[in-house]
């Protein structure tokens, strides 16, 4: 394994370049995974390497960064850890940390709470930033920035008249896949169970499904809103899945809601997949991780929109080392490409936005 940590420190292995697996190094030297396994964590606590999620131990830059280039921050606002999405966010600062270090930078990482803004502003100031990324356009912190000449990123949101570059789940796209997987499943009587339209997540997701079921000439049989802690979620949708007039199929774009679906449909003694259908969403590297949340006794899983918070991360630094060359391209909102994923076909549709 010296070999491989001499390699490193010649520059034989470029930055970018992944090294081998811990299969093939236990392989080539003759060790055990655990001896491969440490060995390669002894070099990630060097900083000569970064360990990827799912893709491997990457090789870091062992430049100096450019003046004004060697710190971007990344502060998440405490009200976006609801639904279950903390292991979404724990992704993107990983993919985030590892792109930065990849280039010879380092990544702040800071939590904010309502009302922390004086606090993080004052921790903000003492880094020597090249970048921000927010993933709430919180008007302080933009309002600082600009002031700073610090360039913003705003990720998994966007809002009106945001005068900053936004990197953002495609929610139209995919809510055309979902309303269009479930119309070519033969539901005549679809059901939205989601969040109201007051943010953009809610708007743009369904006015997606919506779409998709007003070109066939049809419409919501249901729609039924709610708010993701809400505290009645089952019983919300325990009433939507009783009766005569019960639908057939449902679009239910966020975890919470589909896990509260799924219970109620339980308890009803109905199952996705063989009383109605369904379709999900979640990022590609949470069903990895922690499986599917919905699948079925007889091994069924009901159709998901994903999207990679991987691309997310690449795109938002992408767009920030953008931004440093060119400083005054015109502000863009870029929409992450949607899959839908049906396990049963191994399906995979792409809609291009």
């Amino acid at each position: 394994m010296q070999n491989l940590h001499s390699q490193l420190r010649a520059g034989t292995l470029r930055p970018g370049d992944f090294l081998p697996t811990v299969r093939e190094l236990s392989k080539t030297y003759g060790v055990a995974h655990n001896t491969a396994w440490r060995a390669l964590n002894a070099l990630v606590a060097e900083k000569l390497v970064a360990a990827i999620p799912r893709r491997g131990y990457q090789v870091l830059s062992r430049e100096e960064p450019a003046p004004g280039s060697g710190c971007v921050a990344w502060v998440l606002g405490t009200e976006s850890i609801i639904g279950g999405w903390d292991l979404l966010y724990r992704r993107l600062v990983g993919y985030l940390e590892a792109g930065v270090s990849l280039s010879g930078g380092r990544l702040a990482k800071l939590i904010m709470s309502p009302g922390e803004e004086t606090l993080i502003l004052e921790q903000l100031a003492s880094l020597q930033l090249s970048g921000l990324i927010l993933d709430l356009p919180n008007p302080a912190l933009l309002a600082w920035a600009r002031e700073m000449g610090i360039h913003v990123v705003v990720v998994d949101t966007w809002t009106q008249d945001l005068a900053y570059d936004v990197v953002v789940q495609d929610g139209f796209a995919g809510g055309l896949l979902a309303g269009r997987h479930l119309i070519e499943r033969g539901c005549r009587r679809i059901a939205w169970f989601g969040r109201s339209l007051d943010n953009y997540h809610g708007s743009a997701r369904y006015a997606g499904a919506r779409a998709a079921l007003e070109a066939e000439g049809s419409a919501f049989a249901q729609q039924v809103y709610a708010q993701l802690d809400e505290k009645n979620l089952n019983g919300i949708a325990v009433e939507m899945l009783r009766g005569p007039d019960a639908p057939d199929g449902v679009v239910v774009l966020w975890r919470p809601m589909a896990e509260a679906l799924e219970q109620a449909a339980k308890d009803l003694g109905k199952r996705a997949g063989r009383d109605f259908q369904m379709v999900g969403w979640s990022p590609m590297e949470v069903l990895e991780e922690e499986g599917h949340p919905l699948s079925q006794p007889d091994g069924r899983m009901p159709a998901m929109v994903t999207w990679s918070i991987e691309e997310m991360a690449r795109m938002a630094l992408a767009r920030l080392a953008q931004r440093r060359r060119e400083p005054s391209l015109p502000v863009t909102c870029t929409l992450l490409p949607m899959k839908l994923w049906a396990k049963e076909s191994l399906q995979q549709v792409r809609y291009n936005s």
